[in-house]
């Protein structure tokens, strides 16, 4: 349980952050593959070239220029370097999906502008997303179905004489995840507009049961009193609490090489939210891999392949969960025809570069029953052109005035946020985000050509509209 002790936060807040965000991407027991994950600048420029070049192509200026609410049109707009990485990204699995199979693939561009249903949406670029990031390992001959009605399978991938047919799940797995998600932001919200001064440290935590409606009300209805000074309070099973640091406050930052003192010209906050995972989400989970089982053992009765389920779990959730009930439902269906579940879970996360990087966090569970995948000669983890793979979720962690809290429960939804605004004690200053949180001088910092693009325009929110 993830439970915040008061006497934690009693102190004064110098946000002294040590290695174990670090430890996390380099741990010896994660895997951890950076082969394509670190570009020179020059081709990481040229390749987004590329990238929003056959975007353009393939979805017209016209239409990404129209100020519409498809998730690529926002992307297409903005400037920092997020969503120059979510391009990056989109536009070369697009140009590899192109290259071989063009009819397929402006299909999906076409769902993709049309559709009016946003998981419909989301689905058709996952596909564009995964088919592309296989591709480009080189390891496979990367197929759509002949048949794109209801063939069972959402990709085939060949590698010699072995055939691997892949399910694609992108939504209606975790329906209460994009509820958290945007409870917390109108918790971030009231937080934005009622601080003063300084800077709020916000910890919240439900670990009774998660929250209904009523519950939400509660909390947003007792925060803004408890914001600018340092309080604490367990209502209707959360329990808030609120570290506040006055202006001119030390403030460090030891492995960014941040140091300074929090901003008198504006307000900084830090907010922490986790709850308990709703059980039926990953009831859900079980119910989505048991139809993908029927649907391929329905259109593959004759086929000998390896069947694999892949399914994408949004960031608010921990894999290790997910990973536990996959594990029961192979335990519990000892005829089941999957092969193996491969988890991928895209999120911005601290990394060895200093600054916010893309990571795909993963988890592969293979059916303890199935020998096809028992030894090494199928790597079926995809390859980006950007972002390292790591084994398991950022682990929730609370940042305290003396160290750094990481819980081991994976059984809560998760959400941080915040804004530092903060003077440096020498020089202009360093914009970082680090796990949501944006740390930025309250001048400007004048750039040079080397920090360009590590000092490039970063949003507020680290959350992905593509990935």
């Amino acid at each position: 349980m993830p439970t915040i002790e008061a006497t934690k936060i009693g102190g004064d807040l110098s946000f002294i952050l040590h290695p174990p965000r670090k430890k996390w991407l380099c741990d010896p027991n994660h895997h951890m593959d950076m082969g394509w994950a670190i570009m020179d600048p020059k081709e990481l420029l040229n390749n987004y070239i590329k990238s929003r070049r056959i975007i353009s192509d393939l979805f017209s200026e016209e239409w990404l220029t129209s100020s519409g609410n498809n998730e690529l049109q926002k992307l297409w707009e903005r400037t920092d370097w997020i969503a120059l990485t979510e391009i990056l990204v989109f536009g070369h699995c697009l140009e590899k999906c192109k290259s071989f199979d063009e009819k397929v693939t402006m299909d999906l561009v076409e769902k993709i502008k049309i559709s009016s249903n946003r998981n419909e949406r989301r689905g058709s670029i996952y596909e564009i997303l995964v088919a592309g990031a296989y591709y480009n390992t080189g390891r496979f001959v990367v197929e759509f179905p002949a048949k794109r009605d209801n063939p069972g399978y959402d990709l085939k991938l060949t590698q010699g004489d072995i055939n691997i047919l892949i399910s694609i799940k992108t939504h209606g797995l975790f329906q209460r995840t994009e509820d958290f998600a945007e409870k917390s932001k109108e918790v971030r919200s009231i937080i934005k507009h009622n601080i003063i001064d300084g800077c709020n440290s916000v910890f919240i935590v439900n670990d009774k049961s998660y929250p209904g409606i009523l519950d939400w009300y509660c909390l947003q209805e007792n925060l803004p009193s408890l914001l600018n000074s340092r309080a604490k309070k367990i209502i209707n099973g959360w329990s808030i609490y609120v570290n506040y640091s006055p202006p001119m406050s030390q403030l460090q930052h030891e492995y960014l090489g941040i140091e300074g003192h929090i901003s008198t010209k504006k307000p900084s906050y830090m907010l922490y939210l986790n709850t308990k995972i709703h059980q039926n989400d990953l009831e859900t989970l079980v119910q989505k891999i048991d139809g993908a089982c029927e649907n391929l053992q329905k259109h593959t009765k004759n086929s000998k392949s390896i069947n694999i389920v892949l399914v994408r779990v949004p960031r608010e959730i921990d894999l290790k969960s997910c990973k536990l009930r996959i594990n029961d439902y192979f335990i519990n269906r000892p005829q089941s025809t999957i092969s193996g579940v491969f988890l991928h879970q895209p999120e911005f996360a601290f990394g060895d570069s200093k600054a916010e990087s893309l990571v795909h966090c993963y988890e592969f569970i293979i059916n303890p029953r199935g020998s096809e995948l028992s030894n090494d000669t199928i790597n079926l983890i995809p390859k980006y052109i950007a972002g390292l793979w790591n084994q398991g979720s950022r682990p929730i962690m609370f940042v305290t005035d003396t160290s750094d809290i990481i819980s081991n429960d994976i059984e809560y939804y998760k959400y941080s946020s915040g804004h530092i605004f903060y003077r440096p004690i020498k020089g202009n200053g360093k914009r970082r985000m680090i796990n949501g949180i944006l740390w930025e001088p309250d001048v400007p910092p004048k750039l040079d050509e080397r920090d360009t693009i590590n000092q490039m325009l970063l949003p507020e929110s680290d959350e992905l509209l593509l990935l």
